[in-house]
Protein backbone atom coordinates (compact mmCIF):
# COMPACT_ATOMS: atom_id res chain seq x y z
CA UNK A 1 0.00 0.00 0.00
CA UNK A 2 1.34 3.63 -1.19
CA UNK A 3 -0.31 7.06 0.08
CA UNK A 4 -1.07 9.01 -3.41
CA UNK A 5 1.14 11.86 -1.09
CA UNK A 6 4.14 9.23 -1.17
CA UNK A 7 4.17 8.77 -4.21
CA UNK A 8 3.53 12.48 -5.56
CA UNK A 9 6.62 13.03 -3.66
CA UNK A 10 8.57 9.76 -4.70
CA UNK A 11 7.82 11.19 -8.58
CA UNK A 12 8.88 15.08 -7.66
CA UNK A 13 12.49 13.94 -6.26
CA UNK A 14 12.70 11.49 -9.56
CA UNK A 15 11.70 13.91 -11.92
CA UNK A 16 14.34 16.56 -10.54
CA UNK A 17 17.04 14.04 -10.31
CA UNK A 18 16.39 13.69 -14.12
CA UNK A 19 16.35 17.03 -14.90
CA UNK A 20 19.39 17.84 -13.42
CA UNK A 21 21.58 15.53 -13.92
CA UNK A 22 24.43 17.01 -10.83
CA UNK A 23 22.79 18.37 -8.30
CA UNK A 24 23.10 18.86 -4.40
CA UNK A 25 20.97 16.73 -1.58
CA UNK A 26 20.02 20.59 -0.18
CA UNK A 27 18.64 21.43 -3.49
CA UNK A 28 16.24 18.32 -3.53
CA UNK A 29 15.04 19.11 -0.42
CA UNK A 30 14.31 23.08 -0.61
CA UNK A 31 12.44 21.89 -4.04
CA UNK A 32 10.67 18.61 -3.35
CA UNK A 33 9.54 20.00 0.11
CA UNK A 34 10.81 16.47 1.95
CA UNK A 35 12.32 16.24 5.32
CA UNK A 36 16.24 15.02 5.22
CA UNK A 37 15.41 11.81 6.59
CA UNK A 38 13.31 10.69 3.94
CA UNK A 39 15.27 11.94 0.95
CA UNK A 40 18.09 10.20 2.47
CA UNK A 41 16.45 6.93 2.19
CA UNK A 42 15.41 7.31 -1.38
CA UNK A 43 18.70 8.57 -2.55
CA UNK A 44 20.05 5.02 -0.46
CA UNK A 45 18.18 3.02 -2.72
CA UNK A 46 20.01 4.65 -5.48
CA UNK A 47 22.66 4.43 -4.43
CA UNK A 48 22.48 0.86 -3.65
CA UNK A 49 21.21 -0.19 -7.01
CA UNK A 50 24.11 1.91 -8.48
CA UNK A 51 22.56 5.06 -9.64
CA UNK A 52 24.27 7.47 -8.69
CA UNK A 53 27.76 8.69 -6.77
CA UNK A 54 28.89 11.36 -4.70
CA UNK A 55 31.21 13.69 -6.46
CA UNK A 56 33.51 16.46 -5.60
CA UNK A 57 31.86 19.16 -2.85
CA UNK A 58 28.76 16.97 -2.21
CA UNK A 59 27.24 16.93 -5.18
CA UNK A 60 25.41 14.13 -6.58
CA UNK A 61 25.71 12.83 -9.88
CA UNK A 62 23.54 10.29 -11.50
CA UNK A 63 25.02 7.01 -14.03
CA UNK A 64 24.04 5.67 -17.06
CA UNK A 65 21.04 8.52 -17.89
Amino acid sequence: YFSSKKNKKNQQMWNYMRRNKIFRAGDLLMVCEVNFTYMSKYLRFFEKAGYWTYQVRGKIGFKGF
